[in-house]
């Protein structure tokens, strides 16, 4: 009887197994951008008054062989839970009173109490795992090269310790004075030559390893928090720019695309121009030149153009040049944006086809529009 209705059981698992309805479909892509680089951090677990998320990162260094991380977090030292008289008394146990006279990279605390945490990584996993990004019914994945978890560092008790036993060793020297020493027998050792099968197994064990790891520089590196710029461009290559990437479609009228697309500061800035100097643009040739020009100005006339290239051609053949890396939009002219986006490129998570594509659509406006000036030098080359 109990044979009977486990094989029941078997037979309702399969037909559930077999009658699942697919839901939905979704497509699925590879972003390469960042595979090789991309390593997920975990913090320790915490209760839930501390948000390590939010916390100021004050410094931040990295190892480059083994690769580690360590952060610096600071400590919120106007909570109710932490002690201003316990944290002077472990500063001062670390780097003792007297900090000034000291080098700043020695010093633990510089403000003499305990305000920061250190943390230091540690990997966890090698396995294949990725992370994914759910945009628009479109799944990006990105490989992870590492997964690691970021464990409390307490170096700072074993500095202090050190620093007691060189200081007790320190005065015991001073109160001996000139007694003289006493003779001791030396004994004289002399290595034996390893073989290269030991030598293996030596660089192998953990004694040796954790001797080379205490031996490797940390360099100090940049952090950048969750909602800057550059945390925003870095988070822009987890999607995958796929090669069929076509400019959708723009639900503007035709009088309302600049002020949706274009965002124009009415207290524009006026800054001094910091391109190439004539002196180098003699130097370059015809065509290099009036890609520079064209770079620098943006939007160009050209008797303008003309004036800075000089009157070594025909105005004929300075035309059929400026031909071929410009287009005329409303009597001034404007770099091809073949030039300024290639195939390859991508320009802040976006594919240089994308790019080419709006900014080939926003040009033919300008034949009828009457902003024409301050637009393109707001626009991005």
């Amino acid at each position: 009887m109990i044979k009977n209705s486990v094989n029941e059981l078997e037979d309702e698992s399969d037909d559930d197994e077999e009658e699942s309805p697919i839901l939905k479909e979704i497509p699925v892509f590879l972003s390469q951008t960042l595979a090789e680089k991309l390593v997920v951090y975990q913090y320790p677990l915490e209760h839930n008054g501390l948000n390590t998320d939010n916390s100021n990162v004050i410094k931040c260094s990295i190892k480059q062989n083994p690769h580690e991380v360590m952060l610096e977090l600071e400590k919120n030292t106007s909570s109710p839970n932490y002690s201003m008289s316990k944290a002077e008394q472990i500063a001062i146990k670390v780097d003792g009173r007297d900090t000034i006279n000291k080098n700043p990279e020695e010093v633990t605390f510089p403000k003499n109490i305990m305000d920061r945490q250190s943390y230091i990584s540690c990997s966890l996993s090698d396995q294949n795992l990725a992370v994914g990004i759910l945009h628009e019914n479109e799944l990006h994945l990105t490989p992870l090269k590492n997964v690691a978890l970021l464990r409390p560092s307490f170096k700072y008790i074993d500095k202090g310790d050190k620093r007691l036993k060189k200081e007790a060793k320190d005065l015991e020297g001073d109160n001996s004075g000139e007694e003289e020493e006493e003779l001791k027998q030396v004994t004289v050792k002399f290595a034996r030559q390893e073989s290269e099968k030991i030598r293996k197994a030596r660089e192998k064990s953990f004694s040796y390893i954790n001797e080379m790891n205490s031996k490797e520089t940390w360099y100090t590196s940049n952090f950048y928090c969750k909602g800057t710029d550059k945390s925003e461009i870095e988070f822009c290559k987890l999607y995958c720019n796929t090669p069929n990437d076509k400019a959708k479609e723009i639900k503007f009228e035709a009088n309302e695309i600049f002020q949706n697309v274009c965002i124009v500061d009415e207290n524009e800035i006026k800054s001094s121009s910091h391109g190439d100097s004539l002196r180098l643009l003699k130097t370059l040739p015809i065509l290099d030149k009036v890609k520079r020009l064209l770079f620098q100005a943006r939007l160009i006339q050209f008797s303008k153009l003309i004036k800075y290239l000089g009157n070594n051609y025909d105005i004929q053949d300075y035309l059929k040049i400026v031909q071929q890396v410009a287009v005329l939009v409303q009597g001034c002219w404007v770099v091809q944006s073949d030039i300024l986006y290639f195939k390859e490129i991508v320009t802040g998570g976006i594919s240089g086809s994308l790019m080419r594509a709006a900014r080939d659509y926003i040009k033919p406006l300008n034949y009828r529009q009457a902003l024409l000036k301050r637009f393109w030098k707001n626009l991005p080359l």
